[in-house]
């Protein structure tokens, strides 16, 4: 669901954007962006203001909440791919006994740039309890 239309200008837009600042400095190769305001794989769709768990190979499991999405033109236009911008990122722990993920208590201002195409999204409703930050 794109929210405007396609731009070139992404050194204008990295000055008001911190996911097209980011995609810039990791060199990600794109010749121009729209803002999205949710994007849909299979049967899970996800919006802007959820929260996900995003789960890669190798890597923690990171809980945060998708601020920016923006739909990327690769050079040539031969296809698109998605990035998401993610808010209060935490690392998430399995609690086996009671299956609910959760992270340590508090406010996180860590961030991440997520590649819908290349990771595990999964979309969660956050729950804050007195022990700690539960994902459920």
């Amino acid at each position: 669901m794109p929210d405007s239309d396609w731009t070139c200008d992404l050194p204008s837009l990295a000055g008001s954007s911190e996911l097209v600042s980011a995609l810039l400095q990791l060199r990600e190769p794109m010749q121009s962006v729209r803002p999205i305001s949710r994007v849909t794989r299979g049967p899970d769709e996800v919006r802007r203001g959820d929260w996900v768990v995003v789960r890669q190979a190798k890597s923690p499991a990171r809980a945060g909440k998708v601020e920016q999405m923006m739909q990327c033109l690769a050079p040539g236009g031969a296809f698109s791919f998605v990035r998401f911008w993610c808010a209060h990122v935490k690392e998430v722990h399995d609690d086996e006994t009671s299956s609910v993920m959760w992270a340590a208590l508090g406010d996180s201002r860590q961030k991440m740039v997520v590649s819908f195409e290349k990771m595990h999204v999964e979309v969660v409703v956050r729950s804050v309890c007195s022990m700690r930050d539960e994902f459920i």
